[in-house]
């Protein structure tokens, strides 16, 4: 699927990016208009108008509609230079954006997510979810598999050497937990 979206060279004119010799109220209030605008960067108030006196970086942009839009209610002057055309294949866009955890990961050979020198696994965001933690010992297939089942995942499987079976540490998040407590056993 192709599309076309409106962009357009945009140059916002020296009126509305100078402030010249105004007073630092009177520059916040004319900076007022830019707030919110988040394709612009706000320049600082200098008092000894040592630097050249502008209210805005810079006043050349490429913008969408609704940009546009959105300088003409705040009545902020610009000048439209030229339309820019583009063309973009979103379903191109989308299966590169799928594919690109599968590229990461191997390309980058495990070096991120397994440490080899210590032979354990580095833990991603995904650890940050978990506000519930419980430890499993000796557990068996079944009852894991019924934990799995109730939300709690699986952070690490530590065997151990005088039993049959490893101990589990699971974790899950728990919208309802307000307060820290101890792990379940």
């Amino acid at each position: 699927m192709r599309i076309q979206p409106n962009l357009y060279k945009v140059i916002i004119s020296e009126s509305a990016s100078g402030y010249g010799q105004k007073t630092q109220d009177e520059f916040k209030k004319e900076q007022e208009k830019f707030l919110g605008l988040d394709f612009i960067t706000l320049c600082d108030f200098d008092p000894d108008h040592k630097y050249t006196p502008q209210i805005i970086t810079s006043g050349d942009f490429v913008l969408g509609d609704s940009d546009l839009l959105e300088l003409a209610i705040r009545n902020i002057e610009f000048k439209v230079v030229q339309k820019v055309k583009v063309d973009v294949d979103i379903s191109n866009q989308l299966a590169e954006l799928a594919g690109k955890p599968c590229a990461i990961s191997l390309t980058s050979g495990g070096e991120t997510n397994y440490n080899t020198k210590c032979e354990v696994h580095i833990p991603n965001i995904s650890m940050l979810m978990y506000n519930e933690l419980m430890l499993k010992e000796d557990v068996c297939t079944d009852e894991l598999q019924s934990e799995l089942n109730s939300g709690w995942r699986i952070i690490a499987a530590c065997p151990q050497p005088d039993q049959r079976r490893p101990d589990y540490i699971l974790g899950r998040f728990n919208p309802e937990m307000s307060d820290i407590t101890s792990a379940k056993r």
